[in-house]
């Protein structure tokens, strides 16, 4: 899938791009299957992903006088990707998709989710903490493995397991609360 740890690329690329180094292809190459996943986690309606997407790298270039340096530039620019995505929501009419005209073709079709519920589930994922957030997106919604998460957040395997399970008792457990 990649080669080496994506952290370490990301920040080598973003630093030199705020030198004026010509990697953008490579940046962009690099980083855009993990924005997509920030972005597709974040959106209402997934059809506005691939702009958040576009959205998300045209903010990164004209923040990139910002970047402190540090070796938090995955998170730096999942924050943006996780803002861009607000941003768009922000700009969504309340009703996006008419649920009522949703119809279900097989009886084991699960019912539509209402709005109220989508916004629970958000709020449920915004009481996770950064690392837990990430897990979650790494493994449910980008179907990575437990190793190559590991690998990714350098973790141990045994940890990336645990942590992974209490997030979504976590999630669980905030989301029978509601």
């Amino acid at each position: 899938m990649y080669k080496g740890n994506i952290k370490k690329r990301v920040c080598k690329y973003l630093i030199r791009l705020k030198r004026g180094d010509k990697c953008l292809n490579e940046f962009i190459n690099t980083a855009h299957y993990y924005v997509q996943g920030v972005v597709s986690a974040y959106l209402y309606d997934r059809s506005y992903v691939d702009d958040a997407v576009v959205n998300t790298f045209n903010r990164i270039i004209d923040k990139i006088s910002l970047y402190d340096g540090s070796d938090k530039g995955l998170a730096w620019v999942y924050k943006i990707a996780q803002n861009e995505a607000r941003r768009i929501n922000a700009g969504l009419p309340r009703n996006v998709v008419n649920l009522d005209e949703i119809a279900c073709v097989d009886e084991l079709c699960a019912p539509p989710i209402d709005r109220e519920t989508i916004v629970d589930l958000y709020t449920a994922f915004d009481t996770l903490d950064f690392v837990s957030r990430k897990m979650v997106i790494f493994k449910a919604i980008l179907g990575m493995s437990y190793k190559e998460i590991s690998a990714e957040l350098d973790m141990p395997l045994s940890t990336v397991h645990f942590r992974y399970k209490n997030s979504l008792a976590k999630l669980r457990t905030f989301l029978t609360d509601c």
